[in-house]
């Protein structure tokens, strides 16, 4: 079917949605499209997020690739979703304060324990 289809051949996909008129069968399209790409192309599927006219459906692909993108390159992903057009004011500040926590998350979850400040045995004071 169409998932299948826009997942397996996202360019093909999104030249096909190209072709497509505003509505709710082109939104639909890009939302399918958004959640099939958001994991190896957050970026890309953030892009194709803001196209999306229906207000909730695009606030849900916009947060969808967002959340993905900050786990690949958080500081585009937060500038991105600063600048962006296509939320509330209200929405903007979730989706951030959400992200925020996500990065918090990813590095404290990184294995890596907090920095250990010692005197070493010449009296200097290493941080490691």
């Amino acid at each position: 079917g169409a998932n299948n289809w826009v997942r397996d051949n996202p360019a093909a996909a999104s030249t096909w949605i190209n072709t497509l008129p505003q509505g709710s069968a082109r939104d639909t399209a890009v939302s399918r499209l958004v959640s099939s790409t958001a994991s190896n192309d957050p970026a890309s599927a953030f892009n194709w997020a803001l196209t999306i006219g229906n207000d909730g459906q695009r606030s849900n692909a916009i947060q969808a690739a967002a959340s993905q993108w900050v786990n690949k390159d958080p500081n585009s992903a937060v500038a991105a979703v600063q600048s962006v057009q296509g939320l509330t004011d209200a929405q903007r500040t979730q989706l951030l304060d959400r992200l925020q926590k996500q990065i918090d998350a990813q590095q404290s979850g990184s294995g890596a324990p907090p920095p250990t400040t010692v005197t070493n045995r010449n009296g200097a004071r290493v941080t490691y």
